[in-house]
């Protein structure tokens, strides 16, 4: 009987495979910020609709949550939640705990080459 450890690697190294013929197809890959989990993990998004000229609206297959991209980096701004908030309502902890969680994301989503620059902003 194989171990746990054995399948684990397994997948991983399954995920890798897909995740790379996925990029091959689309030419980009998108993590949702609601599950942490990448668009091929969980065979593409259950829809993408239009939000303006650069920004689109991505529904999670695997979750069901939204969040909002801007495609000219393919960046994501946040989740959407059910009920928007004022910014101005929202504790300074939680301010700063939002702020961490978009330099997360955009840590992870941009290019090796502009992390630098994302990292400044």
């Amino acid at each position: 009987m194989a171990s746990l450890e054995f399948w684990t690697r397994v997948r991983a190294f399954a995920n890798g495979k897909v995740r790379e013929a996925w990029m091959n197809r689309y030419g980009h890959e998108r993590r949702c910020p609601v599950c942490d989990r990448w668009t091929s993990e969980t065979g593409g998004a259950r829809s993408i609709r239009q939000d303006g000229d650069w920004h689109e609206i991505m529904t999670c297959d695997g979750c069901g949550g939204e969040s909002r991209w801007d495609c000219r980096g393919m960046l994501p701004e946040l989740a959407l939640p059910d009920a928007p908030m004022p910014w101005e309502e929202i504790s300074p902890e939680g301010q700063k705990a939002i702020g961490a969680l978009i330099k997360a994301v955009r840590r992870q989503s941009t290019p090796a080459l502009n992390r630098e620059e994302a990292e400044r902003a």
